[in-house]
C-alpha cells in the first residue's frame, strides 16, 4: 500500500501575508513583564496619594490652627494667612509634579515613551508627602527603578 503525501490546503496570498505580519508584530515587541505593570501601578498610586495629601493640607484649617497654637511661629512674625499661602504654593507645585507621575504611570502601562515615563517616576520622588510618611515618594522611586530595569520593553 502506497502512502500518499498529504499537502496542506492552499492558502491565498493575503492569508500568508497576514500571518507573516502577525508574526512580525509579535517578535518585534516582547511581552510585558509583571515588573512593568507593577511600576505603572506604583506610579499611579503614588501620584494619587500625593494629590490627596496636598488637597488635605491646603483645605484643612485644623492643621494650620494646630501649627499656629504650638507657639513656634510667634517669634517669626508669621500669621495664619502667611502659613496658609505657603501651604497653598507648595500644594500647587506638588500637585503639578504628581500629575507628571500619573502620566508616567499611564505611559508605563502602555509601554510608551520610556524617557517621559522615567521622568514621571523621578519627579514623584520630589513631590513630598510627609503626612503619609513619604510612602508615595518611596513608591515613585521603586517605580522608577523598575522602569529602568524594563527599558527594553518600551516601544
Amino acid at each position: 500500500m502506497e502512502t500518499e503525501k498529504i499537502s496542506p490546503t492552499p492558502q491565498s496570498i493575503d492569508d500568508i501575508q497576514e500571518s507573516n505580519h502577525e508574526y512580525e508584530q509579535d517578535s518585534q515587541y516582547p511581552k510585558a513583564s509583571p515588573m512593568l505593570k507593577i511600576a505603572g501601578f506604583l506610579l499611579l498610586f503614588a501620584g494619587i496619594l500625593i494629590i490627596i495629601h496636598w488637597i488635605y493640607i491646603t483645605t484643612s484649617s485644623d492643621l494650620i490652627d494646630t501649627l499656629m497654637s504650638t507657639g513656634v511661629y510667634d517669634n517669626m512674625n508669621i500669621t495664619r494667612s502667611d502659613l496658609a499661602a505657603v501651604f497653598n504654593f507648595c500644594g500647587i507645585i506638588a500637585i503639578a509634579l504628581s500629575l507628571f507621575t500619573i502620566i508616567g504611570g499611564i505611559l508605563t502601562l502602555q509601554k510608551r515613551m520610556f524617557w517621559f515615563a522615567l521622568i514621571g517616576g523621578i519627579v514623584g520622588i520630589f513631590a513630598i508627602a510627609p503626612l503619609f510618611f513619604f510612602v508615595p515618594n518611596i513608591l515613585s522611586l521603586t517605580g522608577a527603578i523598575l522602569i529602568i530595569r524594563s527599558r527594553k520593553e518600551f516601544h
